[in-house]
């Protein structure tokens, strides 16, 4: 068993946990949810006003229901594989509340915090978690890890990385990280992705939008008012061109589901608006699939020339990680 590894991706809104060959990369199985940390942390808050369990107890119990469905499936012994696990498990909301790692960081992860974890429960012998990282007004848990696989990737490409990247990880907080050479040396937060729901849900803005049945496929419609979203987004401030999205909808020029798309351009193209003096770096979005086409239309109308990973590169990346982060740092302290 001993070129078997489990990735776990515990982000704020997911769960993905995922069986590998270290040798093949091969997914063998997985267990993929919507019970990320924060619904997690809610369930546990509502379970300890009956029983007290910690945190930490409530964490692993979780982790190991999710294994014993690989264990069912796989059909068979799983307690000498190690785990690791990074995300957002490893914030105050999550099973253990660890430090940031500092920049500069090697970009090869040995500079992250990581934690080897003793449970009670003998499933596994070894759990390692994988902190995030800060800078001076931000913080980073997950994407670093991301990072460190699309950084393996572009390896496999023959890519040029002797050159200076922006990497944006777009989502609810997308993030830019910057890297010279093998370093991570900075990144920025947008809150794109947590905006856009409070808006569509909070503000005024909320009955003047309509999120379509089905996120897919972009018609034409929808398409040139996502794109003059994007273009108005480099007029002025984002705080005046929100009420447009109002404007639009009390004069009959777009209706709900077209308004949709055009706040979506206004967001998304005030986030990417900043890197269109960055060309002095080489851009490379890293989006998931859900994201993928609005990022990089937003990038073309832009005229921002960026490499667009495509999002099943983006989705192995974390398992990427977790195999060169396991071989290079972890296998030597396993006995």
């Amino acid at each position: 068993m001993s070129n078997l590894l489990f990735s776990c991706d515990w982000g704020t809104s997911s769960f993905r946990l995922r069986l590998v060959n270290i040798e093949t990369h091969k997914i063998l199985a997985e267990v993929l949810s919507e019970k990320g940390v924060s619904p997690t942390y809610q369930a546990w808050e509502q379970a300890t006003q009956n029983n007290g369990i910690t945190k930490a107890d409530f964490f692993i119990n979780e982790l190991l229901q999710n294994l014993s469905k690989i264990f069912n499936d796989f059909k068979t012994d799983i307690k000498q594989i190690p785990l690791i696990l990074s995300g957002m498990a490893s914030s105050s909301l999550g099973l253990l509340n660890l430090p940031y790692a500092k920049i500069p960081l090697d970009i090869e992860g040995k500079d992250l915090i990581i934690e080897s974890l003793k449970i009670k429960n003998d499933i596994l012998h070894h759990i390692f978690l994988i902190s995030g990282i800060k800078d001076n007004g931000s913080v980073i848990r997950g994407e670093e890890t991301q990072l460190i696989g699309i950084f393996e990737w572009l390896k496999l490409q023959k890519h040029n990385l002797t050159t200076d990247k922006v990497f944006v990880f777009p989502g609810t907080h997308s993030k830019h990280i910057f890297v010279n050479g093998n370093k991570i040396t900075g990144f920025n937060t947008y809150i794109t992705g947590e905006l856009f729901m409070l808006l569509m849900t909070k503000s005024i803005l909320k009955e003047s939008v309509s999120a379509p049945v089905k996120i897919g496929n972009i018609d034409h419609h929808e398409l040139n008012a996502f794109c003059n979203g994007v273009k108005l987004s480099q007029t002025s401030g984002l705080l005046k061109n929100l009420f447009a999205v109002r404007s639009n909808w009390l004069f009959d020029i777009m209706d709900k589901h077209k308004n949709y798309f055009f706040l979506s351009g206004l967001l998304i193209g005030s986030e990417l608006g900043e890197l269109r003096t960055t060309y002095s770096s080489e851009i490379i979005v890293c989006c998931g699939s859900n994201l993928y086409e609005l990022y990089k239309i937003a990038c073309r109308e832009l005229n921002i020339p960026a490499k667009i990973v495509a999002p099943e590169t983006v989705d192995t990346a974390v398992i990427e990680a977790h195999i060169k982060i396991f071989k290079q740092v972890l296998s030597p302290s396993i006995p």
